[in-house]
């Protein structure tokens, strides 16, 4: 048996009906399978006259109701309440304009629910949302409704179906993908609260003065030609504007994984003003604003980046905050460098988030494998000022000779001969100053010498390192000896990137991964 509520004319004849019956409740339901159709106006006369006329028998009526059709768009779920045996909902009929609107009718439905029937693929996506917000678990199905011209004929046969080709499933996904999407910007812009996660402002109450606004068809205002030709004026004052966006921003993906952005690096595609950046004649420019997960391979080895593009511009997250793998909202991960998180860059269709009120920032030179070039030592590397204080930045690599570590001793002078030379500031005088540097902590030792030895005795070792299979020292740690001993004046961009890949690099990997522990440790 079904009640159906589709008029007023069919409300009132219930009505009366219950008036006149002793135990209406009962001789309605009488304990079986009932279906009903929601539709809100009439659910609202039902709840106003019963309450008006000081009756409660709508929690009778509706008591043994396990399954719910909705046949128009729920402006009001307080009504849910009063299904308490609901088992099934059918909200095929219904389109839901955003998550919110979703999330609101999971935050109100029994507990009983177990299966819910949407219209198609990207209102299953939000259900899956809205679910996982409020830790509810549903049995999802997409409504199958018989397609036209597929009744049985006169002679009872039906028309035979086509099997969906491979390329049509391919297509569906990717259609389901973008209807999501689409769903997510439009929410997005409405309410942007409702994506920037709770979890960092609790572990740093510091930061919840500021308000954030979706990034959605952004295009920042710079000078008209900067999509041709300018001067570098004018693209270090459009890096100033991009960091003020970009320090302190939240990307959150399809999936709900989240990072905020604590530091960035600013490259520019145009060899003539940052001949640092790598130009690809392929790259495609746009004036707006967007934000990528981009997957990078070197030789064996691959990872991924959070990059932002707008007009010529390539900005690299180059530090920041996560969400962790375990799929947690309010558990938090941190990492430096330009790898992000795998399970983050694998994930698609990213949004992002910038902060009203620009957050104080210190620039310092981009972490770079070859400092010769003309614009390797700008300083467009931009880190958040108040996780600096936190020490939770990538390090300076040309003065980690002014780091008070232990076994720091090649790396010191490493550090410091790099300087020197990109800064053209070498010369003999400094030359003596790493010489007694290296006598400090006894370099001979690392050479095989119990004592310290002529200059021509640590010079004929090395050549006998160079010649034989067992070498005692790295190949950057020889080059650094060699050049301290011989006072090398013109180093080129080959030697330097040598000492910088074989000392300063993994240096710099080390003090990162204490840096991103540390860090952890506070977020737990």
């Amino acid at each position: 048996m079904s009640i159906i509520l589709l008029d007023d004319n069919l409300l009132k004849h219930i009505y009366s009906y219950l008036k006149l019956c002793d135990k209406p409740a009962f001789s309605l339901t009488n304990r079986k399978l009932h279906t009903i159709f929601y539709h809100y106006p009439l659910f609202d006369t039902i709840f106003r006259i019963n309450h008006h006329n000081g009756y409660i028998k709508q929690h009778f009526l509706f008591r043994n109701i396990v399954n719910i059709t909705v046949t128009s768009t729920i402006v009001d779920n307080k009504y849910l309440n009063m299904f308490g045996n609901l088992r099934y909902l059918d909200v095929s009929q219904v389109e839901f304009p955003s998550l919110k609107k979703v999330q609101n009718l999971v935050n109100h439905l029994p507990r009983s629910v177990i299966n819910v029937i949407v219209m198609d693929d990207s209102v299953k996506e939000l259900f899956k949302l809205g679910a996982n917000f409020y830790q509810r678990t549903f049995h999802l199905k997409i409504s199958k409704k018989r397609p036209p011209g597929n009744d049985l004929n006169v002679t009872g046969s039906s028309k035979r179906l086509r099997t969906p080709s491979p390329v049509c499933h391919i297509a569906d996904k990717k259609l389901e993908e973008c209807l999501l999407h689409r769903s997510r910007l439009k929410y997005a812009c409405l309410c942007p609260e409702d994506f920037i996660p709770a979890g960092i402002f609790q572990k740093f109450p510091q930061l919840r003065n500021n308000n954030y606004t979706a990034a959605i068809d952004t295009v920042p205002i710079f000078d008209q030609g900067t999509m041709n030709k300018v001067s570098v004026a004018t693209m270090e004052a459009a890096s100033q504007k991009l960091k003020d966006m970009l320090v302190h921003s939240v990307v959150q993906t399809q999936s709900n994984h989240w990072i905020f952005v604590t530091q960035v690096e600013v490259y520019y595609h145009d060899k003539e003003i940052d001949d640092v950046a790598q130009v690809d004649e392929k790259n495609e420019y746009t004036d707006t604003l967007t934000v990528k997960m981009e997957k990078r391979q070197e030789g064996r080895g691959s990872w991924y980046e959070l990059c932002f593009w707008c007009q010529r511009f390539e900005i690299v997250a180059t530090g920041g905050l996560c969400n962790h793998e375990n799929g947690s909202r309010d558990k938090l991960d941190a990492f430096l460098g330009v790898t992000i998180p795998s399970f983050i860059g694998k994930d698609s269709n990213p949004i992002f988030f910038s902060p009203n009120t620009p957050v104080q920032t210190v620039s310092c030179i981009r972490m770079l494998r070859n400092y010769k070039k003309e614009a390797s030592l700008k300083k467009l590397c931009f880190k958040s000022s108040f996780f600096l204080d936190m020490d939770f930045t990538t390090p300076d690599q040309l003065n980690l000779y002014e780091e008070k570590e232990p076994n720091n001793g090649f790396i010191s002078v490493c550090s410091k001969l790099i300087n020197l030379a990109v800064y053209y500031h070498l010369n003999e005088e400094e030359y003596q100053g790493l010489e007694n540097l290296l006598i400090k902590f006894e370099y001979w030792k690392s050479l095989g010498f119990e004592d310290a030895v002529s200059k021509d005795e640590m010079m004929s070792r090395l050549d006998h390192f160079k010649r034989t299979i067992k070498r005692g020292l790295s190949i950057s740690k020889r080059l650094l000896v060699e050049l301290v001993l011989t006072k090398q004046l013109n180093l080129n961009a080959s030697i330097l990137m040598t000492l910088y890949n074989g000392l300063i690099y993994p240096r710099v990997k080390s003090i990162n991964k204490k840096r991103v522990k540390k860090m952890q440790e506070q977020l737990l």
